[in-house]
């Protein structure tokens, strides 16, 4: 596979070949190349993801097949690893949302990459005033 385009740092043209899973080569391009081409830039790794499209991970009876719709989302956008997040709320939405997750990762392995971890908001935010 061949991917060209700019350096999002550089602006600099390139030409990236890959060969399996691994960059086999980067070469410079002519700058008379660079002007209409698309950014090439890393993957970006969100730590707070609460959802998308109306799919919150708090979604009393979310499912594996929700949880999935939210992830290949936020992929479509470059994010190839997030955690999925649930915000303070009740325990039967903490089991609901987390047994989703859970199950779209057991089915799904490129959901299992891409979810390292959660991130849990809460539950027991102080009602006092100041540093927690």
């Amino acid at each position: 596979m061949e991917l060209v385009g700019r350096r999002y740092d550089t602006y600099e043209a390139v030409s990236i070949k890959i060969k399996g899973e691994k960059i086999s080569s980067i070469e410079l391009l002519p700058d008379s190349e660079a002007a209409g081409l698309p950014f090439i830039a890393p993957a970006m790794f969100d730590l707070q993801i609460n959802g998308y499209g109306g799919i919150w991970f708090n979604k009393p009876g979310l499912t594996s097949d929700e949880v999935c719709q939210v992830l290949e989302k936020h992929y479509q956008y470059g994010i190839t690893r997030l955690c999925p997040t649930l915000i303070t709320s009740s325990y039967e939405d903490y089991v609901s949302g987390f047994s989703a997750i859970r199950e779209a990762c057991e089915e799904n392995s490129w959901a299992q990459h891409m979810v390292p971890g959660c991130h849990l908001e809460g539950p027991y935010i102080s009602p006092i005033q100041g540093p927690r």
